[in-house]
């Protein structure tokens, strides 16, 4: 048996079967990996690789049938001593090489079954919709701030905040909000990645460098279907060109996805000639992105001081009056107040450039706040008549329409703000209202994953399931929810031990003790519309509405959807409930 085998084998000697094969293997390893490279730019998926190889496998074997029938056998007894040894060496390497090129065969045929196959707790390609997004949709990334001085973020943050407003302007555009942008300043996923998490089909990628007056500005469009590069260009010019540079951007993506301009073709007039006036306004902008007290009197302060370096600057005086209409929501002032300061600057903006969106819209929000729907719904129309993708427009206009037509109007500021908690809270409140708990409760999920440290979403999920009857649940949701801030963490505790009460009446007494001390706590800055939520819980009907009629009346605008509000449906036939419901809810 040594005999044969030893014979078979000088027999593939002879006829080369080892120099066939190592020739066979390297083009084969060569042809997989271009495979592996190439395939994908062609718009073929990478698991079309493993028919390459194993069409190189099934030709092995063919391949060296036929060497065996045309090639002549070769006599190893007239070869020369050296002869024999490079035939050994080479029968040596040939195994190499044929093992090699099998273990890549095997690797890249198992990177691509992994890539295909779902992880775990993903759906499969066949269980979810493949990836479709809107034709006309985009998302403008935070531009890289490569400046030598890491502070002037600001300014890279505001040029970015301000395209994203130009594109928005683009009818047939949809454009995602830049709160939802914001979160993606540092990631380190590629372009496309975070253009499939927020479904949209294009992705506008940059950087800026300021250096004094000079000015770089890198900007590209990329398509998130396949990550191609649509368009690119680099702008070399002095900073009181920047309108200019946003200008030209702006129109090239509107080039690049054949969409028509309104007007006169640009969407960027420079709305200032003052270099300093436009930096106080991106630093009033960093400041007014973050609604704490402090940062909104900083903001107030930068967009006071760009108005008196260019008193001509709508823009600031739009961005002042929205700054005054948010203080009530963060400081004691009365919404009379701010309006009353709020007012006079927003219509100064209006004057100066009447088709300034976020004038209108500010607007809007005022007459809101002063229940005149009429005056609302007409400047919010112009709003979105002027920005269509203006996500908080949405979200106001929602506001003003019977539920069924403001669901609507929720979705689609979702889809253009999806990753702003705020926007989420508004959607799943339209589906509670609705009755749609569970859709209600997946989406407040969202908002509690967007802002983890918020409790409004947990007390919202908390409330539902003890409409479900779950209140074993609602203990559960509120006892996993940790916060740094004190007053919540008082609510949160007060909220859960409601709900644990209803499990076990044993508890009722200190949890009425607990909310009545929370309620008669006027400076502890706790949240009156979850004391109210909580009283009800127990069956406190009129504690419930005493405290209602509290923040009514300090927040009118807060109660403008009282009559379908969820939490209240063991209110509404109390007669000083509908008393309320007939001062402040909203008349369609």
């Amino acid at each position: 048996m040594t005999d044969d085998s030893t014979s078979f084998l000088a027999r593939l000697k002879r006829h080369h079967i080892y120099r066939v094969a190592t020739v066979y293997a390297i083009a084969g390893w060569v042809l997989i990996q271009l495979s592996n490279g190439i395939f994908p730019d062609f718009g073929l998926p990478r698991t079309s690789v493993r028919v390459v190889i194993a069409i190189i496998a099934l030709g092995l074997p063919v391949v060296l049938v036929l060497a065996w029938m045309f090639i002549r056998p070769v006599d190893p007894e007239k070869l020369a001593h050296w002869q024999r040894r490079r035939w050994r060496l080479g029968s040596l390497l040939s195994m190499i090489v044929i093992a090699f090129v099998s273990i890549s065969g095997i690797y890249i045929w198992k990177v691509t079954s992994e890539s295909s196959a779902p992880a775990a707790g993903v759906p499969a390609v066949s269980e979810i919709a493949a990836f479709n997004p809107p034709a006309n949709s985009i998302a403008v990334l935070p531009f890289q701030n490569l400046s030598n001085n890491p502070t002037r973020q600001y300014f890279s943050d505001g040029i970015t905040q301000e395209l994203t407003n130009a594109l928005g302007q683009i009818t047939g555009l949809r454009v995602i909000a830049w709160q939802s942008m914001a979160g993606y300043r540092n990631s380190a996923l590629p372009a496309n990645a975070i253009g499939k998490e927020l479904n949209v089909a294009y992705m506008l990628v940059g950087s800026v460098m300021r250096e004094g007056n000079e000015l770089r500005v890198y900007a590209e469009l990329v398509n998130t279907m396949n990550g191609y590069q649509l368009w690119s260009n680099k702008y070399d010019r002095s900073l009181k060109d920047i309108f200019a540079v946003q200008d030209d951007i702006s129109r090239a993506i509107a080039g690049s996805l054949q969409l028509e301009l309104s007007g006169n073709g640009h969407l960027v007039t420079a709305p200032t000639i003052s270099t300093q006036a436009h930096d106080a306004y991106l630093k009033g902008m960093e400041a007014f992105n973050v609604r704490t007290t402090a940062n909104l009197y900083k903001a107030i302060k930068y967009f006071q001081r760009a108005i008196k370096l260019d008193p001509g600057y709508a823009e600031a005086y739009a961005q002042l009056g929205g700054a005054y209409t948010v203080l009530p929501e963060v400081t004691s002032m009365t919404y009379t107040k701010a309006n009353a300061k709020a007012r006079p600057v927003i219509q100064k903006a209006i004057a100066i450039n009447p088709n300034l969106a976020q004038a209108h819209a500010v607007l809007a929000n005022i007459y809101i706040s002063e229940h005149n729907t009429d005056a609302a719904k007409a400047e919010l129309l112009k709003t979105l008549a002027l920005d269509p993708s203006n996500a908080s427009a949405h979200s106001s206009y929602a506001f003003l329409l019977p539920l069924k037509d403001a669901l609507a109007q929720y979705q689609q500021a979702a889809m253009l703000n999806p990753e702003y908690w705020a926007v989420q809270m508004n959607l799943g409140s339209a589906y509670a209202e609705l009755e749609e708990i569970p859709q209600a409760i997946k989406t407040y999920r969202i908002a509690q994953r967007l802002s983890p440290t918020n409790i409004d979403a947990p007390l919202e999920i908390a409330y539902l399931r003890h409409l479900q009857s779950q209140n074993t649940e609602s203990v559960r949701v509120l006892a996993d929810m940790k916060v740094a801030n004190k007053a919540d963490a008082k609510i949160l505790e007060a909220s859960r031990l409601s709900y644990a009460a209803l499990l076990d009446p044993r508890l009722r007494n200190q949890a009425l003790a607990t909310l009545d001390k929370l309620a008669g706590d006027k400076n502890g800055g706790f949240d009156q519309y979850y004391l109210a939520t909580a009283y009800i819980v127990l069956g406190e009907k009129l504690k419930a509405i005493q405290l209602i009629q509290q923040f009514c009346g300090n927040a009118p605008d807060t109660c403008n959807d009282i009559a379908v509000d969820t939490h209240y449906q063991l209110l509404r036939n109390e007669k000083e409930f509908q008393k309320l419901v007939t001062q402040y809810e909203l008349k369609y």
